[in-house]
Parts: C-alpha cells; sequence; structure tokens
C-alpha cells in the first residue's frame, strides 16, 4: 500500500453504531479484515450484498492487500448506487495505489463536490502533486485548502512547510515546521534541521536532538 493509501485508509473506515449494524460492518467497524472477507464471500455466494456492503467489501480487500479486488468492489457500489464522499475518497485512493492516477482525481474530485468542508480530498490531491506531478507550488494550494478547513492539520502544516522548502522559501517553509512541530509531529523537527545544517550548525543540532528525543516518546506511546 502506497504511503499516501497509509495514511488516508485509517480516515475511511466507517464509525458505525452497534445498533443494527450487520456482521459485515461490526467486522470492518472492529477492523479484522480477515473475517470480513470471509463473511463478504457468503453474502456475495447468496447475491445478498448491497451497495454499503460492496463498499465494506472494498476497503476489508484493501486492507488485505487485494488491489484489483478492492477496487472491483467500490465499483460495484458505485454502480448500485452509493454516492457518498467516503466512497469516492476510498476509490481514489485505491486508484492511487495502482497508478491510475487519472482516475484517481476523478475520484477525489468527486468527493469534494459532495462534502467541500471535507479537507481530506484536498490533502490526498496536494500529496498527489508533490508526490507524482513534483509541482510543489501546485500542492502548496491544496494544503492551503486544508489548513483553511482544519488549522490544526499537523501533516499540511509540514508539508507546506517541505514544499515551501524545495520552493527556496525558506523563512515561510520554517514558519509551517514551527507549526507542525508544536503540533507534536515527529517528522517535522527534521525540517529545521535540512534547513539550518550548512548555516546555523548549533541551531540545527538542537532541533537534531529535540527530533531523537521525540521518536523513542512516540514509540513508547504506541
Amino acid at each position: 500500500m502506497s504511503s499516501l493509501a497509509r495514511v488516508g485508509v485509517a480516515l475511511l473506515i466507517l464509525v458505525l453504531t452497534a445498533v443494527g449494524e450487520n456482521r459485515l460492518e461490526q467486522l470492518v467497524r472492529q477492523q479484522h479484515w480477515g473475517s470480513a472477507l470471509r463473511v463478504a464471500d457468503d453474502l456475495i455466494s447468496a447475491d445478498s450484498v448491497d451497495a454499503n456492503d460492496y463498499y465494506l467489501v472494498g476497503l476489508a480487500r484493501w486492507q488485505t492487500g487485494d488491489k484489483v479486488g478492492s477496487i472491483q468492489a467500490f465499483r460495484s457500489a458505485e454502480r448500485l448506487g452509493l454516492n457518498t464522499a467516503s466512497l469516492h475518497k476510498a476509490l481514489g485512493l485505491a486508484y492511487f495505489d495502482v497508478d491510475q492516477f487519472r482516475l484517481f482525481k476523478q475520484q477525489m474530485e468527486k468527493a469534494i463536490a459532495i462534502d467541500a468542508n471535507d479537507p481530506q480530498p484536498f490533502f490526498h490531491l496536494g500529496r498527489y502533486q508533490e508526490l507524482v506531478g513534483n509541482d510543489c507550488q501546485s500542492a502548496l494550494g491544496f494544503f492551503e485548502e486544508v489548513l483553511g478547513r482544519n488549522p490544526k492539520h499537523a501533516e499540511s502544516h509540514y508539508f507546506r512547510g517541505y514544499c515551501r522548502e524545495n520552493l527556496h522559501r525558506t523563512p515561510e517553509a520554517m514558519a509551517a515546521y514551527r507549526e507542525a512541530a508544536a503540533m507534536d509531529l515527529p517528522k517535522a523537527f527534521h525540517g529545521p534541521v535540512r534547513l539550518m545544517q550548512d548555516t546555523h550548525l548549533e541551531a540545527a543540532l538542537a532541533w537534531a536532538r529535540r527530533a531523537v528525543k521525540r521518536e523513542p516518546e512516540q514509540a513508547e506511546g504506541r
């Protein structure tokens, strides 16, 4: 699974209530992916899968590494009439995982059309522009869209700093890295090290010490 997909997948699991949920929904909510697939196979064999079930099947297949199968399930859900931002984000990230970038973008645009206040599609599009498009200027616009909707999104502060760094906008990059570091994002501490190592070695070393100290704390907290 790509790094972008790993970032997005945890956010795509349905927040389901225990009241009235079917067995498949329960297993997906609990992230019991193998069991969810077995239940899904029974439903498919019995021809009793509805659009939402196909969405859940897609999530389970995605989590167990069946990229093509996840896309097939998500597309089945879409054909059966499911039209939610969660489905389009999941299908978009699945397309990203198989390098179908045009289809990835189409799905993110559909998600935005359904819920323009959701920052996630903008974040994924920003990461696409930075990772695949190698276009930090365009990526910055998407990260700004995220922060306009969620000012406490630490990853967007970090990648805004990273893009500014690549555009040689050093003071602005430093400000963004500081914002992300203030939110305890471990990798944010490495940004100032890169910015300062050639010109302010002592300050860079201080940030490096903070990075080394922070990462064991994060590991212990997992």
